[in-house]
């Protein structure tokens, strides 16, 4: 690709502090870097697509659960707080009732992936120029935990997906004379955020800072109606999720079951959170925050004694956001017991602000970079950032003692070898390859010593084929008992017991279980508490050929009877296995 066509025109950097940044010059391709980054997971895609596919993850198949089933969930779920994230579910509910299974999850999960990247492309180049945008926007967009995030059915994708558009749509309206929509959209931004999970709400003094802060630079737009404006597009976004949960069945105040939730846990000891030398040298995702972090106390350093960079606000407010949310997260690990920096589906949220931080700390890297040549080094950045990810994920380096033992550590080191290039501010080639060298071993470190990225390896790290499967005997047990009232029997602790579990998920799990013992059954009482009877419907997921045999037997042992139904074969990429249809009988089966 022609260098030129990524020129950025040298007044961007040439003027500190300069907020109201002209947009790069139009050549017929359009924006360059906009292509690149729309691109970008296509490529991720064509060369392995396991990061777009949900693993055997609990949480993950409870969202399918809903994307299939939504309307009946929020009628029978009402109390849980899944049912309280529709701006997560809805979006794949809608798909999975217009494509297939897996064209739909594709579509959803690229949906969130370039709502997310591309937004934050646009927010950087709006604030530092295209050049850094675009650099960082392959980074961001390579990253495994972004990736993790964008590709699961979780709600931390969204989340962030969310945050980036709203805050897109801030950036726009501070510098915009038709800023009354775009603060109606960044309001609809917000309830969407707070719809995803209420705890996202941490996001939501970010925004209203950023908006301050560019808002006192450009148009100066009266706080009052700006307020006013963004409040209207939450409000018509809170009663219109409120209306169709309401007319699905659901409850209208669908918050509720989260507000309850979050209440119930003040107080109380968090049964999922450890002692902290228990997980921290191994919370891989915390490496790239850590790392971007110093980098933003570098830089808020320095402008102690720099008045360019006092000048620079967009500079210095990318760092500011960061430290306060890493405060805030902080503040809930240790005092409020969360265990959000514990688990990386929680840190998750730093992700977004950790690389706009570091999007402003490369801004000297590149100032002064030379016009030609640069697609070259473009290539060079998006090979390093692309290549870590298709190493095999590993899991017997982690069990091999020092170095792999302590992964988070190791890749702290390797991540912050890019300091004395933030340090020292160079704006040479050879410097901003030398940070993202770092950021490629950093990364791979990351991806090896992570957990989640064992899982899909264990079933031939054919991520697309244990979604088909788990999905297929989804499907399958709806087909056999549209009533939902199928009870699910397997043994969590099989080889497979994973994937069964992520079948068993889908239907919310204990209130459609037996138990997770098979073929044990301690006492006539299910996972619920409700009593086994004759005529409970039953689905045996097992790859033992004699599993109705011994259901029959262990039913025998309680006073009951098996009736067989009939069975199903579920190929995969794990063994395979058998969904045995039975149902309950009254004392000796005929």
């Amino acid at each position: 690709m022609d260098a030129r066509v990524f020129q950025d025109g040298q007044a961007e950097s040439a003027a500190p502090g300069a907020l109201a940044v002209a947009p790069a010059p139009r050549t017929r391709l359009g924006d360059p870097g906009l292509a690149v980054l729309t691109l970008l997971p296509l490529v991720l895609l064509a060369i392995d697509s396991d990061w777009i596919f949900s693993g055997p993850d609990r949480d993950a198949w409870i969202y399918y659960g809903y994307f299939e089933n939504a309307v009946a969930y929020l009628r029978r779920f009402q109390e849980q707080y899944y049912s309280s994230r529709p701006a997560m579910f809805l979006p794949g509910f809608l798909l999975h009732h217009l494509l297939p299974t897996v064209a739909a999850n594709v579509a959803l999960h690229l949906a969130v992936y370039w709502s997310a990247v591309l937004s934050f492309y646009l927010v950087v180049k709006d604030l530092f120029g295209s050049r850094v945008a675009l650099l960082a926007g392959l980074a961001l967009g390579c990253h495994p935990y972004f990736l993790q995030a964008a590709g699961w059915n979780y709600v931390d994708g969204f989340g962030i997906a969310y945050f980036l558009i709203a805050l897109l749509l801030l950036t726009w309206a501070a510098g915009s004379p038709s800023w009354r929509p775009l603060l109606l959209a960044a309001g609809t931004m917000a309830t969407a955020i707070v719809s995803t999970n209420v705890f996202y709400a941490v996001y939501l003094p970010l925004l209203a800072g950023h908006f301050l802060v560019f808002n006192r630079q450009r148009r100066r737009i009266p706080l009052l109606a700006a307020a006013l404006w963004a409040g209207l597009g939450a409000a018509g976004l809170l009663a219109l999720l409120a209306t169709i949960i309401w007319a699905a069945g659901g409850s209208s105040f669908y918050l509720r079951s989260s507000l309850q939730f979050l209440a119930g846990t003040i107080g109380t000891q968090n049964p999922f959170r450890d002692p902290t030398y228990a997980w921290l040298l191994k919370a891989v995702w915390l490496v790239f925050p850590a790392v971007t972090l110093l980098g933003s106390a570098i830089v808020l350093g320095r402008a102690r004694s720099d008045p360019s960079l006092r000048r620079d606000p967009a500079l210095l407010w990318c760092q500011v956001q960061l430290v306060v949310l890493v405060l805030l997260t902080v503040y809930f690990q240790v005092f409020g017991d969360t265990g959000v920096l514990q688990h990386f589906f929680y840190s998750s949220l730093l992700i977004p602000v950790a690389f706009l931080a570091f999007a402003g700390q490369i801004v000297p890297l590149v100032a002064e970079l030379p016009r030609r040549g640069f697609a070259v080094l473009v290539a060079a950045v998006a090979l390093l950032q692309i290549v870590p990810l298709f190493v095999p994920a590993i899991e017997s380096l982690s069990h091999k003692g020092a170095p792999f033992s302590a992964p988070a550590l190791l890749a702290l080191v390797s991540g912050l070898g890019a300091a004395p290039a933030v340090w020292r501010r160079e704006s040479r080639t050879r410097a901003i390859l030398a940070v993202f060298l770092c950021l490629a071993v950093s990364q791979f470190l990351v991806r090896q010593g992570g957990r989640i990225f064992w899982q899909l390896e264990r079933y031939g790290g054919d991520g697309r084929g244990m979604f088909s499967q788990v999905a297929r005997a989804v499907m399958a047990i709806e087909v056999f008992d549209p009533s939902h009232d199928v009870r699910l029997w397997y043994d969590y602790e099989a080889k497979d017991g994973e994937i069964y579990d992520a079948v068993a998920s889908a239907f919310l799990l204990c209130p459609r279980m037996i138990n997770l013992g098979f073929p044990n059954l301690p006492d006539t009482r299910m996972c619920d508490g409700a009593p086994l009877v004759p005529g409970v419907p039953i689905a045996i997921l097992s790859a033992d050929p004699s599993a109705f045999e011994k259901a029959d037997k262990t039913l025998r042992g309680v006073g009951l009877s098996a009736h067989l139904l009939g069975r199903e074969e579920i190929p995969g990429p794990s063994r395979g296995f058998t969904i045995t249809y039975l149902r309950s009988g009254a004392g000796t089966a005929p």
